[in-house]
């Protein structure tokens, strides 16, 4: 069985999670507290060793770093029906593209907004640099907002379990932002493709356990 070490709210974690579920891999979630120091512990830097979610242990082996664990796991379980990457070429180097847009470009701009709302007392928030990071998660979003039809297709695919998340923590990033005059537009395509998302059962299954509202 595999261990999955999981973060509460972390988007890669939950991209992983998602692809465990979809494929109905049997797996041991070990939940982490980043306030509790479980990313610095000795046993866990052990697996992963730059102290960061997710990670997986199977057959003794460590894996690390999220787009990794999900090829791994397309190709290591092949007799579930329920596929990560298309087998077409084309179509799988779309989701991979869409991942990497993700995770080199995306993500990088939302990490800044959130050490702005998130990791700054709000009595020290700087409306600029609030602003000045929404819009440019906005303007990310708007770049594979045009694309969509590219990316997302009838079948769930890691494409899916990787926009999602990400797409859902930005929006409660964004409702802080707007307290101070910032603004995050998703872009009507993703917004209408999480949406559809959003009342799928692993979608709801695996929700963040410390995110109360919806």
């Amino acid at each position: 069985m595999i261990k999955f070490y999981y973060l509460s709210g972390s988007p890669f974690a939950w991209r992983v999670w998602l692809a465990l579920e979809h494929k109905a891999i049997p797996y041991q979630k070990i939940d982490l507290s980043f306030s509790d120091g479980d990313l610095s512990a000795p046993e866990y830097l052990s697996i992963s060793p730059r102290g960061k979610v997710p990670a997986i242990v199977h057959e003794n082996e460590c894996f690390v770093e999220s787009s990794v664990i999900l090829e791994y796991l397309d190709e290591k379980f092949t007799e579930s029906k329920n596929v990560l990457f298309p087998s077409r070429t084309l179509a799988r180097a779309r989701v991979r593209q869409l991942i990497n847009e993700v995770d080199l470009y995306l993500d990088l701009v939302s990490r800044k907004l959130m050490n702005a709302v998130f990791f700054t007392r709000q009595e020290n928030w700087d409306p600029l640099r609030i602003i000045e990071a929404s819009n440019r998660v906005s303007e990310e979003l708007a770049t594979i907002n045009r694309r969509c039809d590219l990316f997302f297709g009838e079948q769930l695919t890691a494409a899916d379990f990787t926009i999602f998340p990400i797409v859902k923590l930005i929006e409660r990033l964004g409702k802080l932002a707007e307290t101070v005059g910032g603004e995050v537009i998703l872009g009507d395509r993703i917004e209408k493709r999480v949406s559809e998302l959003e009342n799928l059962p692993i979608f709801q299954k695996t929700w963040p356990p410390h995110w109360i509202e919806k």
